[in-house]
């Protein structure tokens, strides 16, 4: 005869117990044996955050930016280094370094002015904000003269100085670093610099060009290119920013030939950067004048941004760990964002959960390293696998457990509790756990 027993806790009267007492007395034969049915039951969050991210290898996120549907085509394939990142900055850094720095020169007109950022809400979400805007005016009087106010002239997109004085000036903006590109015509010929550099050091020269001894030069990472190419009037210049490639076209202003083409490949010290600035430098005694036709910044005007991402079966990873469920994203806005839809905790460790009994021998064994057994009564382990701390499990097949009875018991009640199977820890439940339990005697089968 087998017997069915349904136990029900309450949390307001115990949270980390479930004792129940039975209208009558329940006989349980010698050498009987007893199996779980099933289990309903909300627990405490036993999920522990390891402060620790990894990308495996091989690991890719596509993204592309239109309003239809996009096809393969238009995709970009974005692959962050391999390797364990000790903590959310760490591994938005290197997102963002991928993100930005990964664009072909085929695709860069259509995703002209689109900056990425990566980073954490103060919700514990990660974001993907994928910015676009068009180009503007210079607006050069907007920009903030550090040294030579005297010396220059500024206009809506044109500047000059008449070299009474050095003249050091920076946009306060922000530009896009996945692709832009500043277009010039030199008007009149004399050694200056227009450079991006990092927002808090004008020094820190990431990328652009200077006009040197009469001579073209190109700017990275902190290094210069000499040209054998001199600089005349009417030159038209422009810096084209695409991915982690930078480079210089110089074309004649008066039959559009090409004079100059040099390009440079960015390191990642450069690409890290978020917060870029233009910067225009021009030497005491040098009287340059220049009209700027082309130039993006990030706030600017914003454009509607439709954005696509897909997160291939090898990135799911890296994806749970920043929080994203799904395989396929669609958001716009200006910018658009992407949320994820959990907390971005990086690698997790669930344990298994243990449904302990007390009240009754069985015939179950809890090792340990290291240290004394403790003496627990196991039903059977089981694991959370979602983000609701939710536990429900019903065995496909019951797995009947021996009772260490010789005689007869008389069970006038039952406590049961959820316990770690790594620490023995009890583990709180709220509302009303439902478990169900069946008892075999020792000639039924199951």
């Amino acid at each position: 005869m087998v017997k069915l027993i349904r136990v029900k806790g309450d949390y307001t009267k115990d949270d980390k117990e479930i004792r129940n007492v039975f209208s009558d007395n329940v006989l349980i034969k010698p050498f009987s044996r007893i199996a779980l049915r099933s289990v309903d039951a909300r627990l405490d969050d036993v999920t522990e955050n390891l402060n620790l991210y990894t990308i495996p290898a091989g690991t890719t996120y596509q993204y592309a930016c239109k309003s239809s549907e996009p096809s393969e085509a238009d995709y970009i394939t974005v692959t962050p280094t391999a390797g364990n990142y000790d903590n959310f900055n760490d591994i938005a850094r290197e997102l963002n370094i991928k993100a930005n720095g990964t664009l072909s020169e085929s695709k860069s007109g259509g995703y002209a002015g689109v900056h990425n950022q990566w980073e954490m809400l103060s919700t514990g979400q990660s974001q993907l904000n994928v910015f676009r805007v068009a180009p503007i005016d210079a607006e050069f009087s907007q920009w903030v003269v550090d040294k030579g106010d005297n010396a220059l002239t500024l206009g809506l997109n044109t500047l000059s100085s008449d070299g009474s004085e050095e003249v050091l000036l920076f946009n306060p903006s922000n530009i896009p670093l996945l692709s832009n590109n500043t277009t010039m015509i030199l008007t009149t010929v004399a050694d200056f610099t227009w450079k991006c550099t990092s927002y808090d050091d004008t020094g820190d020269v990431l990328w652009g060009f200077q006009v040197g001894g009469g001579n073209y030069l190109l700017l990275a990472n902190n290094g210069t290119t000499i040209s054998a190419v001199p600089a005349q009037a009417s030159d038209i210049i422009d810096v084209h920013k695409f991915g982690s490639t930078v480079k210089l076209i110089v074309q004649d202003g008066n039959t559009g030939a090409d004079r100059l083409v040099m390009e440079t490949t960015l390191t990642d010290a450069t690409l890290f950067n978020q917060q870029v600035n233009y910067v225009i430098e021009i030497p005491n005694g040098q009287a340059p004048k220049c009209e700027v036709t082309n130039v993006y910044y990030l706030n600017g005007t914003q454009q509607p941004n439709t954005l696509h991402l897909k997160w291939p079966f090898g990135a799911n990873v890296l994806a749970n760990q920043l929080g994203f469920t799904d395989s396929q994203y669609k958001v716009s806005g200006m910018p658009a964002r992407l949320i994820s839809k959990h907390k971005a905790v990086g690698i997790t460790q669930t344990p298994g959960i243990m449904l302990s009994m007390e009240g009754l021998d069985l015939e179950t064994y809890n090792g340990q390293v290291n240290t004394l057994p403790r003496p627990i009564n196991i039903l059977d382990v089981m694991y959370i696998d979602d983000n609701s701390n939710r536990l429900r499990y019903t065995p496909n097949f019951p797995l009947p457990l021996n009772i260490k009875n010789a005689r007869e018991v008389n069970m006038r009640d039952i406590r049961l509790s959820f316990t770690r199977n790594d620490s023995g820890e009890k583990v709180k439940f709220f509302g009303e756990p439902i478990i169900v339990l069946e008892i075999y005697d020792p000639d039924e089968s199951t």
